[in-house]
């Protein structure tokens, strides 16, 4: 949480000096890596590709276009530069104060605490079947994995960001997509999740467990707040919005890249995602309908925030919004890599 407000806080003192695209510079930001250019063609600055004949050139739009090649984002000398958002006061201002003032408010709501016997609280208050029958054999290495993982997807947005932007100088420019819409995403989310915990006050699976069973540490502590505040997970919210801000902002930044980096970029960070939210069910510190509203809070964020913004190429261009095949190619990248990410933690704890 104080990563997400240091971040946004940032973004918010860079929205005035960053209304506009600024000019490019060809130099690449990112190393050109050929192991995975075939995958992710966006992050090489040039539209040089090598094969086993030696360099070749793939000419097409760049060649001799002049200003037209640079509305399109290619630069004159062939490089292949990214659609930056454009941000203002107006829009992300409002955004987040709003969610601000939605932080805020939940911090000012009471939590209803339960007290806890030793034998637990009784199950069969659960009403659902796919809560209920989780609860015991409560996993402390998959609540210590879990903050791995967390940390793990949080930081792999904002590094996909920086990766696939060769060319893109000026400290405004730089910042706009790994800082002030990711963290303008990761502030919404957190304000949603927490209005929801503080609402619901849902007291976490390891509650259920006789005290005999229950893991000692603060994390298993029955009689602080953190205890009844089970219903959204934080972990899921938080990694989901980071998965999903990554392909969708992908999208949007590089409307010409393949398919496979479509579904590259957005099954890495889902299977991030899943795990962290399996692990934390693995811990006993979260229902599975705790991870499935997290995620959808999470998920709803990380696309909502990129698709209010207008991403516009270095010459002023405006850069074409995806296709439903594009979203479709995402789409099926995300639900594949949460369900591999899912077995994996099941499979590992």
């Amino acid at each position: 949480m104080t990563l997400a407000f240091r971040t946004c806080l940032v973004g918010i003192a860079l929205l005035t000096s960053a209304e506009q695209v600024w000019p490019q510079a060809p130099q690449p930001l990112a190393p050109v890596m050929a192991t995975v250019d075939p995958i992710f063609p966006s992050w090489s600055p040039r539209d040089l590709r090598r094969t086993s004949l030696g360099p070749i050139v793939v000419v097409g739009a760049a060649q001799g276009l002049g200003s037209a090649g640079a509305d399109a984002g290619v630069g004159g000398d062939g490089s292949s530069q990214p659609a930056l958002p454009r941000v203002g006061w107006w829009t992300d201002g409002v955004v987040t104060a709003a969610a601000l003032g939605a932080y805020a408010l939940s911090r000012s709501f009471s939590i209803t605490r339960q007290v806890v016997p030793p034998q637990g609280l009784d199950p069969s208050n659960i009403n659902l079947g796919i809560d209920r029958h989780i609860i015991g054999h409560p996993s402390t290495g998959a609540d210590r994995a879990s903050d791995v993982t967390l940390v793990a997807t949080m930081v792999g947005a904002p590094v996909l960001a920086l990766l696939t932007q060769p060319g893109v100088h000026g400290w405004e420019n730089v910042v706009r997509r790994p800082l002030v819409l990711y963290g303008e995403a990761m502030l919404v989310a957190e304000a949603g999740s927490q209005l929801l915990k503080k609402s619901a006050d849902r007291p976490r699976p390891f509650t259920y467990l006789p005290e005999s069973e229950r893991p000692t540490g603060s994390a298993y502590d029955v009689t602080g707040d953190g205890a009844f505040l089970s219903m959204p997970s934080g972990h899921a919210t938080i990694s989901f919005t980071a998965a999903s801000f990554a392909a969708t902002d992908n999208l949007l930044s590089h409307p010409d890249a393949g398919w496979r980096e479509h579904v590259a970029v957005a099954a890495v960070g889902a299977l991030l995602a899943g795990a962290t939210g399996n692990l934390r069910v693995k811990a006993n510190q979260h229902f599975p309908t705790d991870i499935l509203v997290g995620g959808l809070i999470g998920t709803a964020s990380g696309v909502s925030i990129p698709l209010l913004h207008s991403y516009v190429f270095p010459g002023g261009g405006q850069a074409p919004r995806p296709s439903g095949h594009a979203w479709l190619e995402t789409a099926a990248g995300y639900l594949v890599g949460a369900g591999v990410g899912v077995g994996l933690a099941s499979v590992a704890y």
